[in-house]
């Protein structure tokens, strides 16, 4: 992965070698567990400008004050999520444990961090969110990268736009019963 100097230079700044500021920078671009401080040196660094706000759910910030409030070390240097020392959980940790485990769990299939930023464009995208906004909160600056990578067609959307085009084109067609499968269904109506 290519890393503009600049990035590395902000994030070395900040007390970090060259070999933790490129590791610093990848993770940050996936996930993003930074100390406050460290994070807004990213951003500025990263994007030029002031740093992009993202609103959370009213139920994720309950569950950072939360973590916050119970945390030893209160500063504005701490990190959100860290060892018991204090110091950056690492990456490989946290997919190995944290997200194979909830996984588990859940009984869905292993994933890794970036499938969750997938899962978020096409989700934002499905529930009709303006393409600039989900580009906004994805980071993007290319609305392309947004929907042509970011943004996939789920087989429950794509039904749901042939229903409504079928309402469009065919509102006096009486409506079949479902009954079982689409293919079952054709194979009944070619009979």
């Amino acid at each position: 992965m290519n890393i503009a100097p600049t990035h590395v230079d902000a994030l070395k700044a900040l007390g970090y070698t060259e070999a933790e500021a490129r590791f610093l920078y990848i993770v940050a671009t996936h996930s993003g567990y930074f100390a406050a401080r460290q994070f807004l040196a990213f951003a500025n660094a990263h994007w030029g400008s002031a740093p992009r706000e993202v609103p959370l759910a009213a139920a994720v910030v309950r569950e950072l004050e939360g973590l916050y409030s119970r945390s030893t070390e209160n500063s504005q240097e701490a990190l959100v999520f860290s060892k018991s020392q204090g110091l950056p959980l690492a990456a490989d940790n946290l997919r190995k444990k944290a997200l194979r485990t909830a996984c588990k769990r859940a009984g869905l299939q292993r994933i890794d961090w970036h499938t969750l930023r997938h899962t978020h464009g096409t989700l934002l995208h499905s529930q009709g969110t303006p393409l600039k906004v989900a580009q906004a909160q994805l980071g993007h600056s290319h609305m392309a990268t947004t929907l042509d990578i970011y943004t996939h067609a789920s087989g429950s959307a794509q039904r749901d736009a042939v229903n409504l085009l079928e309402e469009q084109l065919f509102p006096n067609v009486p409506k079949l019963e479902s009954c079982g499968n689409i293919a079952e269904t054709e194979s009944q109506l070619v009979q």
